[in-house]
């Protein structure tokens, strides 16, 4: 039996002026339901609850589409029939929904017998369906995109007499261009597209994004004029390239697409970068990308944290794509490797916390300027195995036992917010006291790291929140503020809750009762 709240409680996030509150039943009939946000320029606007029913027909279901507003109150139902669908994402533009589906006859179906898998494999069909909803209820068109995909490992038999194909795209994207209509960029496996709709459901352009081969894409964004597709290519490391960076990004203007440009993610030494922010700018509205700068000797070592605390990173960077022109572009680099910070070590450790820290995301305010966040770790020598180890030495043995925990140890920290202003000085903005934790062997890897971030803000007041997800609790800390605002426990009891960012200067809290096998959703402000 499937749970009509499962993707809800992953995916959902909602607002409203005031705090509102629905509840959710799960039902036990044979009926699956994803819940997705809808989203205009990056602002939650609403969901859709996209439920299939029974079969129509032997290929075909009867669907349900439930809109809802940002405030969870049902504005709309659309009835219709299709094949086999999952959804992938909605957008919003000029009162016109748009949603992508994986639509196929043959994946994501399941199959009472081998010969009628064989069968349907042999006439499989598959595309991207796009749908053009208005708000009153009625589908204003539907394009079906015909797309190649591979098997995967999986596909074929599930258990006795049950078989399913198993497949799917490699990537998807769905985003509003404000004034225009759509923009959908999907990769298969022949090739990677952009696609550009009005909002009557008429394609503007296709374009084929000629990354090279191996490449994937990693992000699509639309920004003023322009569509812009992050690929991530693939690193060769016989050239020196580096697994944590290879990225590239193309821009097409929304009105001529004819001429892509594309900017290799590069500092001026010509060293690779990650990615913490595809995103954009609060102020400006566009594209806005930060991360760090991935030092040329060190940056493939990274697997331990005492790897890592070699020196993986030299520093951080932001930058912002303004157009097409190199002179569009404006970088800010603060570099550590080189000795100059005195806040860090040349190797990136925080000397005031003798701390080190994978950042894993960014943020720019509306002052512009950059925070970088992530778990910091205390890296440790297990003095008692080196004694051991010496003092043993004669027996060979022990040494070699001994050696096979290894002698470093690591232990998670605080969640730290390094600030680098629009000239790209540094500063220790602040230290977030989170969950506490023993410490791990340095031979496990990153298993000690279980924090999980996300970001909120609001245009009015020109706050920007960081969303803690820890072990026991949920954090929310204001940057402007600079303090933790709000502690909610992850657990009380029956009570299971969760956290999720929502329309502008808000929050949901979804509550989820074991007992009860009930969703209590409420909306609070910020």
């Amino acid at each position: 039996m499937k749970k009509i709240l499962t993707a809800f409680l992953l995916l959902c996030s909602v607002c409203a002026a005031q705090a509102q509150t629905k509840v959710f039943k799960e039902v036990n009939e044979d009926i699956q339901s994803q819940v997705k946000p809808i989203y205009q320029d990056n602002s939650l606007v609403g969901y859709v609850v996209f439920t299939q029913l029974e079969k129509a027909s032997a290929d075909s279901f009867n669907y349900k589409i439930t809109l809802m507003d940002e405030n969870l109150n049902d504005i709309g139902v659309i009835n219709f029939k299709e094949i086999k669908l999952f959804l992938y994402g909605v957008t919003f533009e000029q009162d016109v929904l748009c949603l992508a589906y994986f639509k196929s006859n043959f994946y994501f179906k399941e199959y009472t017998s081998k010969k009628e898998y064989k069968a349907a494999e042999q006439n499989e069909k598959t595309a991207i369906l796009t749908q053009f909803l208005s708000l009153d209820g009625k589908i204003i068109k539907a394009n079906n995109l015909n797309v190649t995909v591979k098997k995967s490992e999986w596909s074929g038999k599930m258990g006795n007499k049950s078989y399913m194909g198993s497949g799917a795209l490699k990537n998807v994207y769905l985003r509003n261009i404000p004034g225009k209509g759509f923009a959908l960029c999907y990769g298969d496996e022949q090739k990677n597209t952009l696609v550009a709709f009005n909002t009557a459901g008429d394609q503007l352009w296709t374009k084929p994004v000629k990354i090279f081969e191996g490449a994937s894409l990693a992000n699509m964004l639309t920004a003023g004029k322009y569509v812009y597709v992050l690929a991530k290519n693939k690193p060769d490391r016989r050239n020196g390239d580096m697994n944590l960076g290879s990225y590239e990004v193309w821009g097409f203007h929304i009105a001529d697409s004819a001429s892509p440009f594309k900017h290799a993610l590069k500092d001026k030494q010509g060293n690779s970068l990650t990615i913490n922010s595809f995103s954009n700018d609060p102020v400006t509205g566009n594209l806005f990308i930060s991360g760090c700068v991935i030092d040329p000797q060190k940056g493939n070592n990274y697997a331990t944290p005492k790897a890592f605390a070699r020196g993986t990173f030299a520093g951080v960077y932001s930058l912002n794509i303004n157009g097409p022109r190199k002179s569009d572009i404006s970088e800010v680099y603060s570099y550590w490797n080189d000795g100059s910070q005195s806040l860090f070590s040349k190797k990136g450790q925080n000397l005031d916390s003798r701390t080190y820290c994978w950042y894993e995301g960014g943020i720019k305010d509306y002052q512009g300027n950059t925070y970088f966040f992530g778990t910091s770790f205390v890296k440790k020598a297990k003095v008692g195995s080196i004694v051991a180890s010496v003092v043993t030495a004669p027996t060979v043995i022990i040494p070699l036992y001994i050696s096979m925990f290894g002698y470093n140890k690591v232990r998670i920290d605080n969640t730290v917010l390094l600030k680098q202003s629009s000239k790209g000085v540094l500063s220790n903005e602040s230290a977030i006291r989170g969950d506490e934790g023993g410490f791990y062997l340095n031979k496990l890897g990153w298993m000690f790291d279980t924090r999980k971030y996300m970001t909120a803000s609001n245009p009015e007041t020109k706050n920007t929140y960081l969303i803690i997800s820890d072990k026991k609790n949920f954090f929310i800390y204001s940057l402007t503020a600079k303090k933790v605002i709000r502690t909610v426990p992850r657990k009380e009891g029956n009570i299971l809750t969760y956290i999720f960012p929502a329309k502008e200067g808000h929050i949901m809290v979804s509550e989820y009762n074991r007992r009860e096998r009930s969703t209590t959703v409420s909306i609070e402000s910020l």
